[in-house]
């Protein structure tokens, strides 16, 4: 992928954001009249893409697509993201920076959509085009949705994990709460379980963290809280649980949301029952292709990326299906 003198320098500072998002803006250097016109002589749509995370497999995923399609297009494309998924203060700053750089379009996947209105509104007056990636984002700028139907795939993974449940509760495990995806998530969840007849749910926010989520099933264990089935609304937390169950002498299924290559695995073996898998690779994919048009003047509005279920039969094409098109791209 090309790259013009000014973003090296500054793709330098954003890369230690994984580590500290509060260095960024303090080494920021502004751009010289001579940066803007060598950016306006390569007339191509400069993307920034503003992800929750990198850690774990799922954000990686939409990141590799991303720069796949944009290698495929000839288009600059600039990836970062806070410290974790609950550092949205962190991610908040980077929204702001990037409002200042000379962008066209921002891909946002946002941790608390709340803590961004002065960051998304200094975008939108810079002149920014912005797209919402993986989360939706209300902000009235906001061009379009690249990503999952969030409720609809939790209602499915909710039908399935109803029909494996070993009584008539279900804990459901979920992330941040200022996360839409989450919320819709866990509705979903909820909505199906209870058409299915569960008739205890218990629902326990463990921000996304496989940390949290194995002292909250553990400290569910102790107290002997009857438990059909886990349904988490990501796949570190089902990792998280799974944990907890394999050190106590308890059995219950799992039913997880997202399908990163670590999850098929556990599913392929068993040790997880099965994943509500999203297309993670392709919805990066279809972000730039977004990104594009909405530079060129073209109206983009949601696009909506299948997703399927995966048990331990499918694990194994799924998984050979995704290695495959990371192979072919690197």
């Amino acid at each position: 992928m090309r790259r013009i003198k000014w973003i090296v320098p500054f793709l330098c500072i954003l890369g230690c954001c994984a580590c500290s998002s509060k260095s960024v803006s303090s080494n920021r250097q502004p751009l010289t009249a001579e940066d803007l016109e060598t950016i306006e002589e390569l007339q191509t749509p400069y993307i920034g893409m503003i992800l929750k995370s990198l850690d774990g497999e799922f954000y990686p995923l939409i990141k590799a697509g991303a720069e796949a399609e944009a290698d495929r297009q000839g288009v600059e494309l600039i990836v970062v993201a806070p410290d974790s998924e609950s550092d949205a203060d962190g991610q908040a700053e980077l929204v702001s920076i990037m409002a200042d750089m000379a962008l066209d379009v921002l891909i946002i996947s946002p941790c608390d959509e709340s803590l961004l209105t002065d960051s998304l509104e200094r975008a939108s007056q810079k002149g920014k085009h912005i797209l919402a990636v993986d989360d939706r984002l209300s902000y009235p700028a906001c061009e379009g949705y690249i990503g999952s139907d969030d409720w609809d795939g939790a209602f499915h993974q909710g039908a399935h994990a109803a029909t494996l449940a070993e009584n008539s509760s279900a804990v459901i495990l979920r992330g941040q709460m200022g996360s839409r995806n989450h919320v819709d998530r866990a509705l979903g969840l909820r909505d199906s379980l209870i058409r299915s007849r569960i008739v205890r749910i218990y629902s326990i926010c463990c921000n996304s963290s496989r940390s949290e989520a194995y002292h909250q099933t553990a400290a569910l264990l102790e107290s002997d809280t009857p438990i059909g089935v886990i349904c988490t609304t990501n796949d570190d937390m089902a990792f998280g649980a799974q944990k907890a169950l394999s050190e106590s002498d308890r059995t219950v299924p799992i039913v997880s949301f997202d399908g990163t290559p670590e999850m098929l695995k556990a599913v392929e073996d068993g040790t997880i029952d099965s994943t509500m898998m999203q297309d993670a690779y392709e919805i990066g994919v279809q972000s730039v292709r977004a990104a594009v048009q909405t530079a060129d003047g073209q109206p983009v509005g949601d696009i909506i990326v299948p997703m399927k279920l995966v048990v331990s039969r499918t694990a194994e094409q799924a998984l050979e299906q995704l290695e495959n098109r990371l192979r072919n791209n690197s």
